[in-house]
């Protein structure tokens, strides 16, 4: 077995918003830490989330459940959560995968698959 990447998790607050900076592989591995993170940050009076995915080398399943399970739950909560700066490998599984069709991504890399339609924050149902 290869050398995992370091992951790690840096939380910045302002008022009612918050950002986490995801570096390293997002993976069945590492995704419950972030799963906590965001269920911590929104048990508390933030209504917006950003979920800096620079650093993000790696995403998988597991890893875009938390994305979809949070963005729910600061719905519920009549707030939002943002995707920001995904690096390219990071953004195409999300084209791939149709999340981008409802979450909103910021900053995204510049070679968008048949130019993706813009998110509908309010549609998270299964496709």
């Amino acid at each position: 077995m290869g050398e995992r990447s370091t992951f790690d998790l840096q939380v910045k607050s302002a008022g009612d918003e918050a950002t986490v900076a995801v570096s390293g592989e997002l993976d069945a591995y590492t995704a419950p830490q972030l799963r906590k993170m965001l269920d911590e940050i929104l048990d508390g009076s933030v209504t917006r989330v950003v979920v800096d995915l620079a650093a993000t080398s790696f995403i998988d399943s597991t890893g875009l459940g938390v994305l979809v399970g949070a963005a729910r739950k600061v719905r519920s909560q009549d707030g939002e959560l943002v995707l920001e700066s995904p690096v390219r490998s990071v953004h195409r599984v999300l084209q791939i995968t149709g999340l981008t069709l409802s979450i909103p991504v910021r900053n995204a890399p510049d070679d968008e698959i048949d130019s993706a339609p813009e998110a509908d924050p309010t549609d998270l149902t299964p496709a």
